[in-house]
Order: structure tokens, then C-alpha cells, then sequence
């Protein structure tokens, strides 16, 4: 990375250790001092010494540029930020965590394109968590186990906008591919909380799983949550979504966490006490609906029984089997991403589910919004 007072003006990856590189700067006038930063693949950093360049005026400040959050996210192969190191970095984005995570954060940033951590009170102080203000954030772009960060060095309130939707996603999805997610806003609906939060003042990493795979809901000891009963029945969790993993290649200890108990929505209760077997057979109204693109199907079963859960059109043609085979009795929830046995989005309109488990047999109609 080569900078001009202080400056980014141009960076380079040689790929090998033995490079030539040869960089031409325009005339300049003022006081003027170089340096080149090398950054190693295992984040060590080294930098020359400045070289000065002293002509006859006033040296002027390059015009401030906003960088897009996505280009700080990309990361080389071992998980390390492509863009790490680098500083005077300029983001533009809204807030969507302050000192919920304690005053050093990590707070959150997010813009069109992305997300990202930033971390210290310079940010986080500045953040009143229930009011949208944009931020323009300037600072250097680092990691702590695996997680992508700002430094900030300057914290300005740029406006107001709206709090940005949260993506919908599954826990499956955020173990096999947090990496894409990191610094995110979003949804995941259908899930349970088994055990119990941690006591006040402490943390705790819960499994959680809404049927498409298990990822970890990281509860963290500066929120209000520890010390308060867990939620129960069918829940909707809105989290951010964080990582920690202390080695290389920085590719898992991905982490969903939730901002406060506001965060968790109970849909709808679970029909008996934890761990009793329903009474009857019942099929439940997928949620959300109408959904776009994901939703969850719950059903019940009061023995253990052969299950077929399948989506189709209302004309009777099969789009997708969710489930198929043996399932033990008790309460159960399934997910469909609106995609059909290829893999390919469905169109928007109105889908049929149907679950068969022995002699019963239920039907019930969702409504797809793309």
C-alpha cells in the first residue's frame, strides 16, 4: 500500500515474494512524504520509512472518498481482509448496534452494500440504538478473530435515514456460509431456544437450529438478556451476525447475536410442556405468510410415524418434498427457501403444503411475494 501524506493512493498484491513494482505520481507542490505498508498473509504488518518530497506551494488534501462496506469485507485465501491495514478509509452507512455489546462493541455499520464491525466508544458512544442516524466513519480496517473491523479516528453524524430491513435467513445458512452474512443485519423465523440464557453479567453460546442446520446464538453479558427466562415457544430472532475463530484459515465460529430481548419474538407457543408429546396431529399456518423467500412449517405428531411434507401448485403439480421418512413423535418445524427440487426460484403466487404421517393428512395454502 503506498500513501501520500498520510494518504491511500495506490495498493498492489504481487502474489509472490519477488515483485517489481513501479508506481508514477503526478507533480505535486507543498510538503509532501511517502511510505509504502506491506501486509503478509498472516496480518503482520511492516512499513519503510517516510520519504519527503519538498516543492515550492501548498500542498492541498485529496478529495475524501467513500468506500462501499462490500469492498472492505472481501477477504484473501486464508480469511484475512483483503483491504487490512489500510487507513484513512472512509464508510458511509446506518447504525444498527452501539454499546449493546458493551462501550468498546462491537457496534455495527451498515450501508447497500454490506456490513462491518466497528469497534471503540469513538463509534459506539455516538449511536443512540432506537434512532437511524447514518454515520460517516474514517479509520483503518483490522481483524480480531476472523471478524472484519474499523478503527475509527474520526466519527461524524451524516443525517438520518431508515434502519435497513433485515435479511431473511436460516441457522443452516449461516453456519455454511457466515462469511457472506458477517456484518449483517437479519431474520431468522422458526427456531426454538433450548436451556436457558446465562445469569446477568455473564455470556453464553447456545445451539440453536430451525431445522435446516445448527449455528450458534451468541449471547452476550453487556446486553439486557442474561438473567432473563428464555422465550419459549416458536421465536423470530433478529441478530447480527458476528464471528469468532481465532485460527487460520478464519473460515467458522460464525455467530448470530441479538441486540436485546426486543430482539425476540415468540410466534407462537409450543403446544404442551417442554418435552411432552402433543396429543393430537395438527399441520400449523406456515409463518411468515405471505413470505419472501423463506418461511417455516411446523407440524405435530403424536406417535411416531412415516412423514411425507411436500409444496405444490394450486393446479396439484409437485414443486418440492421437504421431508420424507421415519420422524419421532413430538413437535417439528421445516423451511422452504421458495425454490423447487432443482434448486430454481418459484414464481410468486399461491403454494399448497400437505403433510401425510400414517392415515392423516393435512393440507394448508401460503402465499409466496417476491
Amino acid at each position: 500500500q503506498l500513501y501520500k501524506n498520510g494518504q491511500l493512493i495506490e495498493r498492489f498484491e504481487p502474489g509472490s515474494n519477488d515483485f517489481h513494482w513501479q508506481v508514477v505520481d503526478s507533480a505535486s507542490i507543498g510538503a509532501i512524504y511517502y511510505f509504502v505498508k506491506l501486509v503478509q498473509e498472516d496480518a503482520d504488518i511492516l512499513w519503510s520509512s517516510p520519504i519527503w518530497v519538498n516543492s515550492s506551494g501548498q500542498y492541498q488534501q485529496p478529495e475524501k472518498k467513500t468506500t462501499p462496506i462490500a469492498e472492505l469485507r472481501e477477504n484473501i485465501a486464508n480469511g484475512v481482509p483483503r483491504r487490512l491495514g489500510e487507513t484513512n478509509i472512509t464508510v458511509r452507512g446506518v447504525a444498527t448496534a452501539g454499546v449493546q455489546f458493551g462501550t468498546d462493541g462491537p457496534g455495527f455499520l451498515q450501508d447497500e452494500t454490506g456490513g462491518i464491525a466497528v469497534f471503540g466508544s469513538l463509534f459506539t458512544g455516538k449511536v443512540i440504538p432506537t434512532f437511524p442516524f447514518e454515520f460517516e466513519v474514517t479509520g483503518a480496517v483490522s481483524t480480531f478473530n476472523g471478524l472484519t473491523q474499523i478503527i475509527p479516528y474520526s466519527v461524524q453524524r451524516a443525517g438520518t435515514k431508515t434502519f435497513p430491513a433485515p435479511r431473511q435467513t436460516s441457522t443452516g445458512e449461516i453456519a455454511q456460509d457466515g462469511e457472506s452474512l458477517e456484518g449483517l443485519l437479519v431474520t431468522i423465523v422458526g427456531v426454538t431456544i433450548p436451556g436457558r440464557f446465562p445469569p446477568a453479567g455473564a455470556a453464553a453460546n447456545i445451539a440453536i437450529d430451525d431445522g435446516s442446520g445448527t449455528c450458534i446464538l451468541r449471547i452476550d453479558e453487556s446486553t439486557n438478556i442474561p438473567g432473563t427466562p428464555v422465550m419459549q415457544g416458536v421465536l423470530s430472532i433478529t441478530v447480527l451476525v458476528g464471528q469468532f475463530d481465532p485460527v487460520a484459515p478464519y473460515s467458522s465460529g460464525y455467530q448470530i447475536m441479538p441486540r436485546s430481548t426486543d430482539d425476540i419474538t415468540v410466534i407462537s407457543t409450543v403446544d404442551g410442556a417442554e418435552g411432552e408429546t402433543p396429543m393430537a396431529f395438527a399441520l400449523h399456518q406456515n409463518y411468515p405468510n405471505p413470505f419472501n423467500p423463506t418461511t417455516v412449517i411446523r407440524y405435530q405428531l403424536p406417535v411416531n410415524s412415516d412423514v411425507v411434507l411436500s409444496i405444490y401448485t394450486v393446479s396439484g403439480q409437485l414443486v418440492r418434498t421437504l421431508v420424507d421418512g421415519p420422524v419421532a413423535a413430538g413437535s417439528h418445524a421445516a423451511q422452504w427457501d421458495g425454490r423447487d427440487e432443482r434448486g430454481w426460484s418459484v414464481a410468486s403466487g399461491v403454494y399448497v403444503y400437505r403433510l401425510t404421517a400414517g392415515a392423516e393428512v393435512q393440507a394448508r395454502k401460503m402465499v409466496l411475494m417476491r
